[in-house]
């Protein structure tokens, strides 16, 4: 009895397919049971009275119990449904299952538990990133170095270098990130021609004025030492969403989503053709 007036309390506001045909089911189910049962006990003398009393008395608490839970639950829930009630979803959830339940199914969820396919990518299992030498000292000087590679994404870029992301003015996005040799300056005010990694005919020229650069490398260590304020993290997630928001729609898609570049400077380009030149 319990059980079918709390699923019945607790269910007919977040699903619209259910109406009031549980009041009219649980009002005959009761009836039958209760009718049914004071049959059986009116020839059962002394015991049948108590029995019914029992029943009668448990009929009268009842209402007392659903007030109390109707107490508890006004307090978690509103005219919508379980608002203030967090709502937490996890088993073997990905990228397509949660765009599923959001944007195709409309599911009211605040957080997802994504465990085993964010430790280990299910179409991509194993990192193929490796550390390569880019400098090696040599008589004092650093001097730059490369490897060179039939697979063109394993070619590196030589020398020591700075990262750079660029920022455009008027909106806030992000409009490439640029690897520079250590000693380039950037002067914003000027004319800033960027290149692809490895074609220098794919270039584009970011107008004097327009853009702002920000220096992303930011040192942890120095001789070992701790040099970076660690962050808390809420720091993280409040920088982390920052972040995502500087970065254009149709990079953030889903489906096919547009490339974000990484791009070189012409000093850079130059240094890694010659030498790709020179050693081939």
């Amino acid at each position: 009895v319990t059980y079918n007036i709390l699923y019945d309390k607790t269910h007919r506001k977040s699903s619209p397919d259910y109406d009031n045909h549980m009041d009219i089911a649980f009002g005959i189910y009761l009836f039958g049971w209760l009718s049914c049962l004071g049959a059986i006990m009116a020839g059962c003398g002394v015991a049948g009275t108590v029995v019914m009393t029992i029943v009668e008395v448990l009929l009268l608490v009842l209402p007392l119990v659903q007030i109390m839970y109707y107490l508890i639950y006004k307090v978690c829930v509103d005219a919508n449904g379980m608002q203030d009630c967090g709502i937490v979803i996890s088993n073997s959830l990905d990228e397509y299952v949660i765009t599923s339940l959001i944007h195709e199914q409309g599911a009211k969820i605040d957080s997802f538990g994504v465990g085993e396919n964010l430790i280990c990518s299910k179409n991509s299992p194993v990192f193929g990133g490796v550390y390569k030498m880019v400098a090696a000292q040599e008589n004092g000087e650093m001097v730059p170095k490369i490897k060179i590679s039939d697979n063109v994404e394993k070619v590196t870029n030589p020398g020591i270098k700075n990262l750079y992301r660029i920022m455009d003015k008027e909106t806030g996005k992000s409009l490439a990130d640029l690897m520079t040799l250590e000693e380039e300056v950037i002067d914003p005010e000027q004319d800033l021609t960027i290149y692809h990694a490895m074609s220098k005919w794919k270039n584009k020229t970011i107008p004097g004025g327009t853009y702002e650069i920000r220096n992303l490398l930011v040192p942890i260590f120095r001789n070992g030492q701790l040099v970076y304020d660690l962050p808390t993290l809420k720091g993280i997630r409040d920088y982390s969403q920052r972040e995502m928001d500087t970065l254009w729609e149709e990079i953030k898609r889903f489906t096919y989503p547009q490339e974000y570049y990484v791009d070189l400077s012409e000093k850079l380009i130059d240094l890694k053709l010659k030498m790709l030149q020179e050693y081939k």
